[in-house]
């Protein structure tokens, strides 16, 4: 699972790295299909975003499962307890409702603006996209991809706008007893 993530956050602004050939070196650790180079390559890839990684669940059972790109599905997902995504959602954390808000308000978020520009054109990496829920049924939190499932939402289920829409995506689903939601942490500042 954190391998497939890394790659991804390899092609998003998370990932700051020192030039382009740093990322390209890191997609190369990952790509490696040696054990310790992957390693080094997630470690690389996560650094900034350790936080967050550690948040999840330990005890989390992960496999890959295909996502039925329909209403319903899409109406089962949840975003982070972010206040971004609580905002774009006005308050529900309902992918759909954030999605619909974002799309009635362009420009609101420029990353996901990006994102859904770059969708159109095909030019999105889908993989790492990773979904926690409390059982296979549903309701799913997204860790990671909410601005591209924002963008795969818009163009190929609420409008059907895109060539490039495929039936199902392949993501990673991890299943614990523990519901998660992240909240990012307070600050010390913040807490007075």
């Amino acid at each position: 699972m954190l391998r497939r993530w890394a790659v991804s956050e390899t092609f998003s602004d998370f990932y700051r790295p020192l030039d382009d050939e740093h990322r390209k070196e890191t997609l190369r650790l990952l790509k490696s299909k040696d054990q310790n180079r992957e390693i080094k390559g997630i470690n690389r890839a996560l650094a900034g975003r350790r936080n967050y990684v550690e948040s999840i669940p330990r005890k989390a059972h992960w496999c890959l499962a295909n996502l039925p790109v329909t209403q319903d599905q899409f109406s089962a997902l949840r975003t982070i307890n972010d206040p971004g995504w609580v905002s774009h959602s006005g308050g529900t954390r309902k992918l759909v409702d954030a999605a619909i808000n974002l799309r009635n308000t362009p420009g609101t978020d420029s990353r996901v603006d990006a994102i859904m520009s770059a969708f159109k054109q095909g030019n999105v990496e889908m993989q790492g996209i990773t979904l926690i829920g409390q059982s296979k049924k549903g309701p799913f939190t997204i860790a990671e991809g909410t601005g591209r499932l924002v963008s795969l939402y818009l163009c190929c289920v609420a409008e059907q706008s895109s060539l490039i829409c495929q039936s199902e995506i392949e993501v990673a689903l991890g299943i614990t007893p523990i519901r998660w939601g992240f909240s990012k942490p307070v600050a010390p500042a913040d807490r007075a």
